[in-house]
């Protein structure tokens, strides 16, 4: 029986440390291609994808992961669209999910995570594409299309227009909060070559209200040459960043790669990376899993992280397979899910806490005590400075029968109960693990 535990517990504790510090890629669909990508908290996560089945015929999927990237499956056998693509994506929670069209000036909804769809046609004389879909909650939200932004309170029942009356495109956008939508537009103002200026705007949808909060003029544009940012991302109210390109020489023979930082709401902005790279072309998405680490990426093989607010940038080493265009990045806790548009799917594990301690130091400067009662666990950590850590507790057939997400604490100890009234008699073991990395184990009998 001991040989039995020793066995399961080897098991369970070499499969969270499977995946530390690496770039790993996983090939969870077959022969679909991956167009967005988003993760609505630490676990659940969502992808988009598509193949084209005849001339014309595209079909479309929704896939789902729970486990930070691990494993995907099939969420929603989603649509066959005729002559028509998903062009934007936006979603609310597992029942809330829209996507923008690129053809028809659709929009396509479901509210019960897939079972039933509504369509909604924007009134255009023309064939427009949604280019910009922004849901702030299951009633109210933002479309984008050929200079009119439409606006619904009620889950598109019913929505109004908003023209706009100066020579603008809007290319990234993303929520601030539940009124407020963050925007990088072009030709705002200036009626001039709209490769050469981006601007940033906040819009808030109560009130339809813009305002331009800054301007990528001259101080970022060398010799003529165009700046085009191509993602954002905030990270707090104050801290948020850009990427994007700026060609050099001829037009497609190469770009510089570049991300601007904000640490005052996008009031001003500050060039923290500029390089290039052989034959690296510009960036496309970026990301942060908190204040310190982020990640960047490339058209084409190209992955900048960062461990420092965004000060300074490491271009990392990426296998041979890591080389098709990449259509999304998102955090799901400290892992970084990378889409690509052929359909693989990469994550990235950071490095194991935010001091850049190693898991051996970890071990040592942090203490877990577990007491256990009829009905409940009471687990208390000691660590010297907050951490987000994760207990797991699996049986003696190896399920995992809890997986609980607990803090620590500079303060002090921080206590947690884990009730296991409904537990069967016997014998489980827990682990606490950082970033998959375990800290501390044990064993105890119900």
């Amino acid at each position: 029986m001991k040989y039995i535990y020793l066995v399961l517990f080897i098991l369970f504790t070499s499969n969270l440390n499977s995946e530390i510090r690496e770039l790993i890629l996983r090939k969870p669909f077959e022969e679909q291609f991956l167009s967005n990508l988003e993760c609505l908290d630490s676990n659940d996560c969502y992808a988009v994808l598509s193949n084209t089945i005849d001339v014309g015929l595209s079909k479309y999927w929704v896939y789902r992961s729970t486990n930070r990237g691990r494993n995907w499956q099939l969420y929603i056998d989603l649509i066959t669209l005729y002559y028509n693509t998903i062009q934007s994506f936006s979603i609310v929670d597992s029942l809330n999910i829209y996507f923008g069209m690129s053809e028809r000036n659709e929009v396509l909804i479901t509210n019960d995570g897939g079972k039933k769809f509504k369509k909604i046609t924007f009134p255009f004389n023309t064939n427009e594409t949604v280019y910009l879909l922004v849901m702030m909650d299951s009633l109210k939200g933002l479309a984008y299309m050929n200079a009119v932004f439409y606006r619904t309170f009620d889950n598109w029942n019913t929505f109004d227009s908003i023209p706009i009356d100066k020579p603008t495109d809007y290319i990234v956008a993303n929520r601030k909060n539940d009124s407020i939508i963050r925007f990088i537009s072009y030709n705002y103002i200036e009626n001039i070559d709209p490769k050469h200026i981006r601007y940033y705007s906040e819009y808030n949808i109560n009130n339809n209200t813009e305002n331009l909060i800054y301007k990528f003029k001259k101080e970022h544009i060398e010799n003529g040459e165009a700046l085009d940012i191509m993602d954002m991302h905030f990270v707090n109210d104050s801290l948020g960043f850009v990427c994007g390109e700026r060609d050099i020489g001829e037009v497609g023979e190469a770009s510089w790669s570049l991300v601007y930082k904000t640490t005052d709401g996008g009031k001003s902005w500050r060039l923290v990376l500029k390089d290039i790279q052989g034959e690296r072309f510009g960036l496309d998405e970026i990301c942060f899993a908190d204040e310190k680490y982020g990640v960047t990426t490339g058209s084409w093989g190209s992955l900048y992280q960062t461990m420092d607010e965004g000060e300074t940038w490491i271009l990392k080493e990426t296998p041979e397979e890591f080389n098709s265009p990449v259509t999304h990045v998102e955090f799901a806790g400290q892992v970084a899910i990378i889409s690509e548009l052929d359909g693989n799917i990469w994550t990235w594990q950071y490095p194991d806490d935010t001091t850049g301690v190693s898991v051996e130091d970890l071990i040592k400067s942090s203490k877990l005590h577990v007491i256990k009662r009829s009905n409940d666990l009471k687990i208390a950590i000691t660590d010297p400075q907050y951490r987000a850590y994760r207990l797991e507790i699996i049986d003696i057939m190896g399920r995992k029968v809890t997986d609980k997400s607990i803090n620590s604490n500079a303060a002090g100890n921080v206590y947690h109960t884990i009730n296991i009234k409904n537990l069967n008699k016997g014998s489980y073991f827990f682990a606490l693990s950082f970033n998959g990395a375990v800290v501390h184990t044990g064993k105890f009998i119900k």
